[in-house]
């Protein structure tokens, strides 16, 4: 059995998909199965797909077509379809490095066994050569992640891969007729109960493209207000810094409200978010407003 899935949630992406199964066909090692679960494109994914088949790579693609709903409901729909102990998300417009594979496999042999470790992270960089996204501050760290990335001031992307079980063990929840969910509320949920291995060699490679989800962020936030807030809510206890808690009990309020929540929802919650109530609102206004402006 292959030891690593290489999940793709895509939407309209085949061109980039050409350029990362490219990069999956110059992997040094061919020890893993590629996934793609299809979100409803309406280009020429599937045919594209076909025809990545047709060359007989040395590794497996499994090909899953789904409604339309948004990334964090295809993860969900390929939990079924995991077949091996690891697992990681790379996106359409993602390149992995070389020997990213071979890697992965090497380290992930010290840790299947460990019942504490729940993942492994990589550092990953805009392009080759470039500087990482998140630089980690140690070569090797067994940490928690959420902790780990709060007591050094981390923020931005990385390479997660997850042991299936604990990955599937974690659906990303489905709120009706919203199609965005941030996957920071997968992290931080695992990071509850399991820690992670960090490495600092950057194995991912890939910014953001022009017509992706993170350029369109702020709309999706809005009109996903709901998962928004739920991805917020992850963040007001007391196991995150007090001002980083602070930020995330205002949007917590602010998209809440915007989701339709009462007021009174809030006042069980905690102290932060209560002093969070007044500013709350006021940026809840404003995010309506710079919203429907920009309509």
């Amino acid at each position: 059995m292959r030891k690593i899935t290489i999940l793709t949630p895509t939407f309209n992406r085949s061109a980039n998909l050409k350029n990362l199964f490219s990069s999956l066909v110059n992997q040094t090692s061919k020890d893993f199965s590629w996934l793609i679960i299809d979100d409803g494109s309406t280009d020429d994914t599937k045919k594209v797909v076909s025809e990545f088949k047709l060359r007989q790579p040395k590794f497996s693609i499994d090909y899953i077509y789904k409604v339309n709903g948004g990334k964090h409901r295809a993860m969900n729909a390929s939990h079924p379809y995991i077949k091996t102990d690891w697992v990681m998300v790379v996106d359409s417009d993602d390149l992995l490095v070389e020997n990213a594979i071979e890697r992965i496999t090497g380290y992930a042999k010290e840790w299947i066994n460990d019942p504490n470790v729940g993942s492994l992270i990589f550092e990953r960089s805009p392009e080759r050569g470039a500087a990482p996204f998140v630089k980690f501050p140690d070569e090797i760290s067994v940490n928690n992640r959420h902790r780990y990335f709060m007591d050094n001031k981390l923020s931005g992307d990385v390479l997660d891969v997850f042991k299936t079980d604990v990955f599937t063990s974690y659906p990303l929840p489905e709120f009706e007729d919203e199609n965005f969910l941030s996957e920071g509320s997968l992290y931080y949920l695992i990071s509850r109960k399991y820690k992670s291995v960090f490495y600092d060699v950057v194995l991912l490679v890939g910014d953001y493209v022009g017509d992706g989800l993170t350029k369109n962020i702020l709309k999706k936030r809005f009109e996903s207000a709901k998962g928004f807030a739920f991805d917020s809510g992850m963040y007001i206890e007391a196991d995150t810094p007090l001002v980083f808690r602070f930020r995330k009990s205002l949007l917590f309020v602010a998209y809440g409200l915007i989701s339709g929540a009462k007021l009174n929802s809030f006042l069980k919650t905690n102290w932060v978010v209560l002093l969070s109530l007044f500013p709350g609102m006021l940026l809840a206004k404003f995010i309506t407003w710079t919203y429907r402006k920009g309509q």
